[in-house]
């Protein structure tokens, strides 16, 4: 299907983009997952520091 031409139908259209964006968060949402897990583990150590 790759290199013909465009989806005709806007349920295609608004298809392949959702699946874009689904990738897109995934890979978002990895991202922040780690950062937050990263953030979690610098306020304990602040917090052990502080204590």
């Amino acid at each position: 299907k790759m290199g013909s031409a465009p989806p005709t139908t806007a349920a295609e259209t608004s298809e392949l983009l959702s699946q874009e964006k689904i990738n897109e968060y995934s890979k978002i949402g990895e991202q922040g997952m780690a950062v937050s897990a990263w953030r979690s583990q610098i306020l304990k150590d602040s917090e052990r520091v502080i204590a």
